[in-house]
């Protein structure tokens, strides 16, 4: 019996990813804005562990932005950024962000 295939399909599901971080450094209070693909308009996106203020997810879902919390750091601290899609598919960008200072 011949084998059967299915259809090729030419959508191929776009890869969850954070592709860069603008501006790449702040303070708490700054906005900013991530640059990737297959962010989820429900997703959480966090930087330093606390989650973006005032998040907005573009409809193409490439770049989230919003303000950076106030995280309590000492001035200088690289902290990752992190995209939690629903049902718990996420990317980290581990030192993607120069936490300058709380204000």
């Amino acid at each position: 019996m011949p084998a059967a295939f299915l259809p090729k399909s030419d959508a191929t599901p776009a890869v969850l990813q954070i592709t860069g971080i603008h501006p790449a450094e702040g303070k708490g209070g700054a906005n900013v804005k991530l640059t990737g693909q297959a962010i989820d308009k429900s997703a959480v996106v966090r930087i330093g562990g606390k989650k973006l203020g005032a998040l907005v997810i573009a409809p193409d879902g490439t770049s989230p932005s919003g303000t950076v919390a106030p995280l309590g750091l000492a001035a200088n601290t690289k902290v990752d950024a992190e995209v939690i899609n629903p049902g718990g598919r996420s990317i980290v960008m581990l030192d993607g962000f120069n936490y300058l200072c709380d204000t």
